[in-house]
């Protein structure tokens, strides 16, 4: 809290803004210069990769690298501020991509996805995106067209305060793909309408599965209810978001273990060719 409380004082001056540059290596750089004026954009920038961190690190926890109980040991040394603790935690989690500066710069963040976005398209030749990153722009089209899902913070009601609003993303969705406001929320309520939703959810043949450490799994379907017998949801104790989907490990929690048998088990079912029938 102590972290966000002193950045949002620190973003108010030229002088401040110059301090959070050096602290988390900008790229653009802050300074104070009068005639340095930094966009909301920009700002919003900042603050969306530092809150990321911890949206990261809860969203994935107990999965490869990430982890909450490495995240919080950043801030139990008393000894150092709580925002050069922040910096510890960027540095140690952004250095396992190779990340060694922290981008000031929405328009060029942005550009990156435009120029993927054009590849996709059949714009451009060059291929030099991998699949993670061609998989995050498809990503990015869903949320614009299909279901929102942006981690935003205009609730305001948390340690973060209100850095990164809901416009962030919309202007993203704007320049990425040409659709605003109105046409992202006649989308959500499409695919609401279209899937049902918790409450009206009508298919067959589906497994969700939703770890109850994953945020995610409360906008999910955690109990059977009304479902047709072939929908099985699975809470999977003790395991965060897509758990199920990575490989088995001598690690892993009884849920995660048993909650896999029980994928493999339906979709084999599901896929066991049916019996011919014979005619005379």
């Amino acid at each position: 809290i102590d972290a966000f409380e002193t950045l949002h004082k620190l973003s108010q001056t030229q002088e401040g803004r110059e301090t959070i540059s050096e602290k988390f290596m900008l790229e653009p750089k802050w300074t104070s210069d009068p005639n340095d004026v930094i966009s909301d954009l920009n700002m919003n920038n900042v603050f969306s990769a530092l809150v990321g961190l911890y949206m990261g690190t809860v969203q994935y926890n107990w999965v490869d690298w990430s982890d909450v109980a490495n995240m919080c040991s950043f801030f139990e040394d008393d000894s150092i501020s709580s925002i050069d603790a922040l910096s510890a935690l960027r540095m140690d989690e952004d250095y396992g991509y190779g990340n060694d500066y922290l981008s000031s710069d929405y328009d060029a963040d942005l550009q990156y996805y435009i120029d993927m976005k054009d590849y996709v398209d059949g714009h451009k030749d060059n291929n030099t995106y991998d699949d993670d990153e061609l998989a995050g722009i498809l990503w990015t089209w869903q949320t614009c067209n299909e279901f929102g899902y942006y981690q935003s913070s205009d609730y305001g009601d948390g340690i973060f305060g209100t850095p990164v609003p809901l416009n962030f993303y919309v202007v993203m969705c704007e320049k990425l793909f040409g659709i605003g406001m109105d046409q992202i929320e006649n989308s959500v309520a499409r695919s609401n309408y279209q899937y049902g939703g918790r409450s009206r959810y009508n298919t067959t043949n589906v497994v969700l599965p939703n770890g109850d450490g994953d945020p995610w799994h409360a906008l999910g379907i955690l109990e059977k209810g009304n479902l047709d017998e072939t929908v099985v949801p699975i809470v999977i104790k003790g395991t965060s978001h897509c758990a199920d989907m990575y490989g088995a490990t001598k690690d892993d929690p009884p849920d995660l273990t048993q909650a896999r048998k029980t994928i493999l088990e339906n979709i084999q079912k599901w896929l066991k060719p049916a019996t011919p029938t014979t005619t005379t």
